[in-house]
């Protein structure tokens, strides 16, 4: 399934800032040491954070 960034905006009640509101996310990422061509990165707080 993919989404665009537009479309993930509304869903989440957000706006889209300074990207392309066209482009297409096909999948997300939590790991930002892994980070895969078209997948959106998505931000969690741990214990382990500085």
């Amino acid at each position: 399934m993919s989404f665009t960034i537009s479309e993930i905006a509304e869903i989440v009640g957000g706006e889209v800032v300074g990207a392309d509101p066209s482009a297409t996310v096909t999948g997300f990422d939590f790991d930002s040491r892994v980070q895969r061509s078209g997948a959106g990165f998505v931000a969690l707080s741990d214990d382990r954070d500085g």
